[in-house]
């Protein structure tokens, strides 16, 4: 009898699974992997982006860090490359192209756990290299919860980052540098255990998948297993968000410490330095938060608590938080008043709105206006979001409710993830409503809610 092996699991005395199948599989994972690691690059080029100013390695290194931002873009541009090119991958070529894109995934591990041994080479232990760090930390879970599918491409890949900066935090023996060693080490071992066993769970799911097809009796327990693969990113992501927020939270708190020391006051441009950092690490939580909210929703974990919903009482805890906001972009507010209820989860649709205020006062123009307006439907209450902005152009538009994509915005001075639309349209979808937009070039932009009456 032959042996047949998949990923660890014993198929041999499965009858259904042939070498035909264990090949639809493995090019399944493929795809799969592809797309999960599409934006790996571009979120290191982002962090590398955010945080080169925050040292003076541009001064001090000046063709090294350009070299490695070139290497970091190439291989964006060359990832985008090897995704379209798996549909025209021959079955026999497969191999290959698994092997090119291994190697080209490793790179980019390998080009960020250089830029972070470097900085700490040039400056230490500083607190700019501690935020780099926890861009690191960020990027190795980010590699764990994409990869774990390859299990030892996702280990070898996590080794990668943090090796280097071993290195030298081992020449600059301290009792500092041996807490970081010790607590890398403690991370590596949670991330070696996670991804062993997302990547087990995955393929376990994925093989219920296939005996789904081939034996109708067993769908309910075979729908059960496959859904475990979801869950299991999502357990992964709930786990790794304490992982996060500690340090996160720990530098936040001690760049507070240092702004308002009143025995050793910063001077104002190592205030302006602290701001940028605690900057940083808000923007990161609300990353992680999104993200947390997104994986909820994909696996069905979003609990909604469906009521009587005041319009005027919403929008005025709305006013409240984005007022600030508004003021500081110059914007005018105009919201109309309103007696209408809606059936809906009052805080989720506080936030879908927060969202969609937000993004009409950001990408609107000094001096604008906002405007939110009501249409009284039969069955539905009709909430629209108005702007004077730059309007979104005809070439992003289907793009413009996909996850982690700023529709060319990515390099500007406005804050933001790409996920938040992502969001509120799946939510404001569980609670029975829609969610679109109309948009002209230069003109500006309209989004609409859409909700039962109650």
């Amino acid at each position: 009898m032959v042996t047949r092996m998949l990923h660890g699991l014993d198929l041999t005395d499965s009858q259904q699974f042939n070498e035909e199948s264990i090949y639809s599989l493995n090019r399944f994972a493929a795809w799969d992997i592809a797309k999960r690691t599409l934006a790996g690059p571009f979120i290191c080029l982002f962090g590398m982006l955010i945080t080169v100013p925050l040292t003076s390695i541009l001064d001090d290194a000046t063709v090294f860090t350009f070299a490695l931002i070139t290497l970091l873009s190439l291989s964006a541009l060359f990832r985008v490359s090897i995704f379209h090119s798996l549909k025209k991958v021959r079955d026999a070529d497969l191999e290959k192209w698994k092997r090119i894109t291994s190697l080209a995934i490793l790179s980019t591990s390998g080009i960020w756990g250089i830029y972070l041994a470097v900085n700490f080479y040039l400056y230490q232990l500083t607190i700019a290299t501690m935020v780099i760090l926890v861009f690191t930390v960020a990027i190795a879970a980010g590699v764990a919860i994409s990869i774990f599918i390859w299990k030892k491409l996702a280990q070898l890949c996590v080794v990668v980052i943090f090796l280097p900066a071993y290195i030298v935090l081992a020449f600059q023996w301290s009792g500092t540098a041996l807490s970081i060693i010790l607590g890398m080490n403690v991370y590596l071992v949670f991330l070696y255990i996670q991804i062993i066993r997302s990547n087990k769970e995955y393929w376990g799911a994925l093989c219920s998948n296939k005996l789904l097809e081939s034996n109708a009796k067993e769908l309910e327990e075979a729908r059960y297993l496959a859904e475990e693969a979801n869950r299991a990113k999502s357990e992964f992501l709930s786990s790794m968000s304490h992982e996060l927020r500690t340090p996160l939270n720990s530098i936040m708190g001690f760049t507070q410490i240092m702004a308002t020391d009143p025995d050793d006051p910063p001077s104002k441009e190592h205030l302006q330095s602290l701001n940028y950092i605690y900057d940083g690490g808000k923007h990161l939580l609300e990353l992680i938060d999104q993200v947390l909210d997104l994986a909820k929703i994909e696996s069905g974990k979003m609990d909604l608590k469906l009521q009587k919903v005041s319009l005027s009482n919403v929008l005025n805890e709305c006013h409240t938080f984005i007022e600030i906001l508004a003021k500081e972009n110059n914007i005018a507010l105009n919201f109309e008043d309103t007696k209408y209820t809606v059936w809906a989860d009052h805080m989720r649709l506080k936030q879908v709105l927060l969202n969609l205020i937000s993004n009409g006062i950001k990408y609107n123009i000094s001096g604008g206006i906002l405007n939110v307006t009501y249409q009284d439907f039969p069955d539905t209450i009709k909430i629209s979001i108005s702007d004077t902005g730059q309007g979104i152009p005809e070439t992003h538009q289907h793009l413009i409710f996909s996850s982690f994509n700023r529709l060319g915005h990515e390099k500007s001075k406005i804050q933001g993830t790409g996920v938040g639309l992502t969001i509120s349209k799946s939510l404001i979808e569980a609670m029975d409503g829609q969610i679109g937009f109309l948009s002209e070039q230069d003109k500006g932009s309209t989004f609409w809610v859409e909700l039962p009456k109650a």
